[in-house]
């Protein structure tokens, strides 16, 4: 059983290759598979480990509105307890903290592709959130994040329809020469930052494929001019990373032309954030952008020559 399945895995990463072929032939960009949380909703984009000999799999979110890449160290404590020897798999970088966060080597998680660094942030307040039998019940479990700082020196290409994740040091002159529709970005702070207009209005809005089902949604205060008339949409039970309340996104379609890395969108279904943010406070943005405008796209982030790029 063991050889079929090391068989198997094998010929899943060729046919993933494969796929990936078919657009990027002469490109040097490795794959990963990703799945769907829910995969009526598209809603939260997961990347499978194994750890070690463990009968478990692990899921990281990948997700570019988050900074950084981190281990959830409540859930990986619920291990520990049950599996003391994977302490060992935990060695701490340096005795220095920043709030909760701390760095880690990181353990050996087995991906289809390697794609983790060398060194993440572990945060023992993030996770754990579950019972310790739940380890003898179930055998998949959320471990962590991957963000954006891993890319940064890198291109990201987020492949919709296949469901593939891929990145490599740099696609080629020719490959920018195909029909490609772009846009610059700005890198803040580990976000990237989109220049969106809406009507007239230039606007800049940030990029966060964990926000899967928005295709935009916005802060109140600078909605104004372009906010829905009448709000004939809700997404239920949306999780706002700051606060960690739970709410109902209302939202509705604008009557203004909305343009993003050189698609025009007309009828646009814009959601509206309940109250203000400051992140995107910080970052001087007006909201941020989802995944639903890309599901039948592939979107390359070239983080090298700031370039956002969607091909179909």
């Amino acid at each position: 059983m063991k050889k079929f399945l090391i068989i198997s895995s094998f010929i899943l990463l060729a046919v993933l290759n494969s796929f990936g072929q078919n657009k990027f032939k002469n490109e040097n960009v490795s794959w990963s598979i990703f799945e769907w949380a829910d995969p009526s909703e598209k809603d939260v984009m997961l990347i499978t480990s194994k750890l070690d000999t463990l009968d478990y799999f692990f899921r990281w979110q990948l997700d570019t509105g988050s900074p950084y890449t981190y281990i959830e160290g409540g859930t990986f404590k619920k291990f520990t307890t049950k599996y003391p020897y994977l302490l060992d798999k935990i060695k701490r970088i340096d005795t220095a903290y920043n709030g909760n966060w701390y760095k880690i080597f990181t353990p050996p998680f087995i991906f289809d592709n390697s794609i983790l660094p060398n060194v993440i942030l572990k945060n023992d307040k993030i996770g754990g959130d579950f019972p310790q039998d739940y380890l003898d019940k179930y055998k998949g479990f959320s471990i962590g994040t991957i963000g954006v700082d891993i890319f940064k020196d890198k291109v990201l290409v987020l492949d919709f329809k296949n469901k593939k994740i891929g990145y490599c040091d740099s696609l080629s002159k020719q490959f920018y020469e195909q029909k490609i529709n772009s846009s610059p970005f700005q890198f803040y702070k580990n976000r990237i930052i989109l220049p969106v207009q809406i009507g007239s209005e230039k606007l800049n809005f940030m990029y966060d494929c964990g926000a899967s089902m928005f295709t935009l949604n916005v802060t109140p205060k600078v909605s104004t001019s372009f906010a829905p008339k009448k709000l004939t949409d809700t997404l239920y039970n949306i999780n706002n990373g700051e606060s960690g309340n739970v709410y109902n996104a209302l939202g509705g379609k604008t009557n203004k032309a909305v343009k993003i890395a050189g698609k025009t969108y007309k009828d646009m279904v814009i959601y509206l954030e309940k109250g203000e943010s400051e992140i995107f406070d910080e970052a001087k943005v007006a909201g941020a952008i989802g995944n639903k405008l890309f599901l039948d796209h592939t979107v390359i982030i070239d983080f090298k020559t700031k370039r956002f790029s969607v091909i179909d």
